[in-house]
């Protein structure tokens, strides 16, 4: 090797050379429908979370990235301020389910070995395991938040007021100038 030449080829025939060769690419390609299927298999997984009375729901990507909001008519019997922390607990929680969901879904279509372990315990570090608490962790977050809980539902807001007088003079009409048009 001192003399520059590779010991895979060193005093290999011609024949063995474009053997091994071929066996190295064989290999790459495997290796690469490998990842292939690996990725197949992840984009599919999606988790999705809500908070324990329904008002708030998430889904998120194997890649931890939030894909879906939705709130039902319980989000109206919260204080708009617990909101984005409910949102945050739910994405949370739905992250740390993430490993678990791809880890399954890896194994199912390649199989269990070491690299995909080594994928699923960096979800895990990534995206940790939450601890529950009573309210299915929304408590911890609404604290972090310095919100307080409140069950009693919430009163309407007064109507907005019109955002110009009736007896409006500025020649539109009383619609969008896009309207008429």
């Amino acid at each position: 090797m001192a003399d520059g030449t590779d010991p895979v080829i060193e005093g290999a025939s011609p024949e063995e050379i474009e053997r091994r060769l071929a066996e190295w690419s064989r290999g790459l390609d495997q290796k690469a429908e490998r990842y292939r299927a690996m990725r197949a298999a992840t984009d599919t997984v999606r988790v999705t979370e809500s908070t324990s009375d329904g008002a708030v729901s998430v889904t998120v990507d194997a890649t931890g990235q939030l894909v879906d909001v939705t709130t039902s008519a319980a989000v109206g019997r919260r204080k708009p301020e617990q909101i984005g922390p409910l949102v945050m607990a739910c994405v949370r929680r739905a992250q740390s389910r993430l490993a678990d969901q791809v880890g399954e879904a890896m194994r199912h279509s390649l199989g269990t070995d070491p690299a995909t372990e080594r994928i699923v315990e960096g979800y895990r570090h990534r995206f940790p395991e939450q601890v529950e608490e009573p309210g299915g962790g929304e408590q911890a977050y609404l604290k972090a938040y310095d919100v307080e809980e409140d069950d009693a539902p919430r009163s309407r807001p007064p109507a907005r007021p019109p955002l110009r007088p009736a007896d409006d003079e500025d020649d539109f009409g009383g619609e969008s100038v896009l309207r008429q048009l």
